[in-house]
């Protein structure tokens, strides 16, 4: 039996997941990175050290790379953007390329404040928010949300992990704040002036803060229809529990029907008040994918299976709830 050969340019703890689902051994894994940070690469079949390229050179780098190694399907966690842009010359070489959605799609994934306004406000629960371009804009954003939020907070309508989220603490509010990490606390003044007023400003998502519990879903979608997801709340000793969620699922089902999503992507939810609110979409696998392949079903596989055409909705399990799941890692001896 032919390999069906696989690229990955991230993501590389799902390798192992895919190697235990992989009972027939269908699959052979080739992974690459501008760096050897990740030591799950030692789990592929081969490991190549890209290049430094910039954006508009490394679809070229990907075309060759796809002939070089016999690649038949590329399931990308980083520059979805540049292979959406210019899939049509890898289903020219009959590779197949799984994503979120087309290049539109992404961009609008991308920049939160625009995710937002694509949702509208009947759709699943959205958390009040302004999209700030400059300091006066900031401010006016903030003044209007603590009429009816006493905690506010922002972050760069684009950007990853975090990156540059803060809480806006006041003298009135303070009380709301305790056990927050303080790091995350800042003050009008201060944050308008690392956000270089408005020389440098760079676009915020100013909205209410949501204190409650956080989930993160795991999806598989196809062409606009939710195929399976785990659910995974977030606990403070930094395990999960893959939750049966009926609601999540249903707002998930909704977000994909809404937006025609497709492939491997995650969906972020936050509660305040017992009511969950949507954060934001990452239209790729989360970091957390080998986690919800503990429910016994590994969603990575069965994109794959699907992309290939030898499996159907009916074939792919549902996973387990109800498990605590944790992240660990361990010393191995290499060769």
């Amino acid at each position: 039996m032919k390999q069906t050969t696989v690229w990955l340019n991230t993501h590389f703890n799902c390798i192992q997941p895919i190697r235990d689902a992989d009972t027939a051994g269908q699959f052979r894994i080739v992974t690459s990175y501008h760096s050897r940070k990740y030591a799950d690469v030692i789990l592929a079949d081969l490991f190549e050290l890209e290049p430094k390229l910039a954006d508009h050179e490394y679809v070229d780098y990907a075309l060759d790379f796809v002939k070089r190694h016999q690649v038949d399907i590329i399931l990308p966690g980083r520059k979805m953007e540049l292979f959406a842009g210019r899939v049509d010359e890898f289903t020219a070489l009959g590779v197949k390329v799984i994503l979120a959605g087309d290049a539109e799609t992404l961009a609008m994934l991308d920049n939160k404040g625009r995710f937002y306004d694509a949702l509208g406000c009947d759709l699943l629960p959205v958390p009040s928010y302004k999209v700030a371009g400059n300091a006066k804009s900031f401010m006016s954003g903030v003044a209007a949300l603590q009429v009816d939020h006493p905690v506010v907070c922002f972050k760069p309508t684009v950007g990853i992990f975090g990156y540059g989220f803060k809480i806006l603490a006041t003298e009135g509010n303070r009380p709301a704040l305790e056990g927050i990490d303080p790091q995350l606390l800042t003050e009008l003044s201060p944050a308008l002036f690392a956000l270089g007023e408005n020389r440098n400003f760079k676009e915020q998502l100013v909205m209410e803060y949501l204190p409650g519990e956080e989930r993160s879903v795991d999806c598989l979608a196809h062409e606009g229809k939710l195929v399976r997801c785990v659910v995974r709340s977030k606990l403070a000793d930094g395990s999960r529990v893959l939750e049966h969620n009926p609601l999540m699922e249903e707002y998930t089902r909704r977000l994909i029907e809404k937006l025609n999503l497709n492939g491997l992507f995650n969906v972020q939810f936050k509660d305040k008040d017992g009511v969950p609110f949507i954060l934001e979409i990452n239209a790729r696998m989360s970091g957390g994918i080998a986690m919800s392949c503990l429910s016994g079903v590994c969603l990575p596989y069965w994109a794959l299976r699907l992309a290939m055409g030898t499996a159907t909705d009916a074939d792919i399990p549902h996973g387990k709830t109800g498990l605590r799941v944790m992240e660990l890692t361990h010393a191995v001896v290499l060769p």
